[in-house]
């Protein structure tokens, strides 16, 4: 639809996205709301959309109507009659649409904007979401027999009579809202047809090396919220925390190096040569230390000693598995291998990192290393993680770490292309409605 200016409308795996596009606060005018008519008319017509979600670009779903543009407009006879004509037949359209519309809203839904949601079937918000009629404040009435569809006699007028803006989380408490979605930039919120939500938490390690970046929180109130979490709180704690890592290995009986916590609160364990001590969440590429002899045992506590993380959570010690100048890194989702790639060390370097200038090459894993990649992805109960193997003896891997937020390229394609089949993977299990597949498009709309 590229005759639209104002409603961008973007269609994959038969769902519109309609944004309503017009800077800075997505305000209604006549353009705007004639494009949203023929969006919404068009897409009842479109036998190869199932379903539309419809929200606001930047971060407000939409203040209303332009009032700055009304006030300056030069009007004859009829024409506010036939102004509030075209906003009616705008909120009509969503309404009498053929396909089920979800709103999607994604900050302040206020006046006319608060119409536009309320005439959609299904309502999602975000946290930043709000709900108002604030026309008493330009000496206007309006938008109450839309509020009045949502909400209760009394909530309706302290709105109208007020100002009032009802934030997102008292509309999921009021039923208003079918979820209210915390806002996190690393928490990717997948829409799926029939209506169901997905969530792949994508948080990863913190540059400090302390922890885990904030937003843990959110996925579990996702979960509350009845939306599906893939990579959920457990998993990402269990893959990023490198000592339940290696809890969680040992447990299920997956190969992984011998491991203990070396941390200033705890005695020191006995270490033996050849040993490699590294961050307990993660390195980033930074602080992963090599110890042939003693002597770079005892020097490497002391240098371990003025590092802030360490400090904070101590270290890892693990046996040196004998470098063979590579590595596998493969891609597990839901149980399934859907990408791998060899990783080649640059010379002279024992690590494999690629910003250590190591170089990647596809490769079709053995099914040895697929099945341990598998063990180790279960045992931390990952649904789409990384896992890298390194060579042991022939024909044997151990698992030397498993990363919750792993990022991969087409390179790590293996039958299929890697991002088509990790959207097919993950959707095994997860139910939509009766006459949709379950099949996510990755529709980052709340995110």
């Amino acid at each position: 639809m590229d005759d639209l200016k104002m409603v961008r409308v973007q269609i994959a795996d038969h769902i519109a996205l309609v944004t309503m596009d017009n800077p800075p606060v997505n305000a209604q005018n006549a353009e705007l709301q004639d494009e949203m008519i023929r969006a919404f008319d068009r897409i009842s017509d479109l036998d190869e959309v199932r379903v539309a979600v419809l929200t606001g670009k930047g971060k407000c779903f939409c203040a209303g109507v332009d009032i700055k543009a009304r006030a300056g407009a030069q009007r004859g006879p009829g024409d506010s009659w036939r102004g509030m004509r075209t906003a009616r037949e705008c909120f009509h359209a969503v309404m009498e649409c053929k396909k089920p519309v979800i709103a999607a809203i994604n900050g302040p839904a206020l006046g006319a904007g608060l119409a536009v949601a309320a005439s959609c079937d299904i309502l999602l918000a975000g946290e930043s979401a709000s709900v108002g009629l604030p026309e008493i404040d330009v000496g206007l009435m309006g938008g109450g027999r839309h509020a009045m569809r949502l909400f209760g006699h009394s909530r309706a007028r302290r709105m109208m009579l007020t100002g009032y803006r009802v934030p997102g989380p008292e509309l999921y408490r009021l039923g208003v809202v079918e979820a209210c979605v915390p806002e996190t930039g690393r928490t990717t919120i997948l829409m799926q047809e029939g209506y169901v939500l997905v969530a792949l938490g994508r948080l990863d390690v913190l540059p400090t090396l302390d922890g885990i970046e904030p937003g843990l929180w959110a996925l579990e109130r996702l979960a509350a919220s009845g939306v599906t979490v893939l990579n959920g709180r457990h998993a990402l704690v269990a893959a990023h925390d490198k000592l339940a890592t290696a809890e969680a290995l040992y447990a299920a009986r997956v190969s992984h190096p011998f491991t203990v916590h070396v941390a200033p609160w705890l005695p020191v364990p006995e270490l033996e040569p050849p040993i490699v001590f590294k961050p307990r969440f993660g390195s980033w590429g930074q602080d992963v230390l090599r110890c042939d002899d003693w002597d770079a045992i005892d020097r490497t506590l002391a240098e371990l000693a003025t590092r802030a993380w360490f400090v904070a959570t101590g270290a890892l010690a693990q046996k040196l598995v004998a470098p063979r100048g590579y590595d596998l890194r493969v891609v597990v989702a839901r149980g399934r291998v859907i990408g791998a790639v060899r990783r080649i060390a640059a010379p002279g370097e024992w690590r494999t990192n690629v910003a250590l200038g190591a170089r990647r090459e596809p490769v079709m894993p053995p099914p040895e290393a697929s099945a341990i990649a598998i063990a180790a992805a279960n045992a931390v109960d990952g649904d789409l993680v990384g896992v890298d193997l390194l060579p042991a003896d022939v024909g044997t891997w151990v698992v030397l770490e498993v990363n919750g937020a792993v990022d991969f390229t087409s390179a790590y394609s293996v039958d299929d292309d890697v991002f088509a089949a990790a959207n097919a993977a993950l959707a095994v299990g997860v139910e939509a409605a009766a006459g949709f597949p379950a099949q996510p498009p990755g529709l980052n709309v709340l995110a």
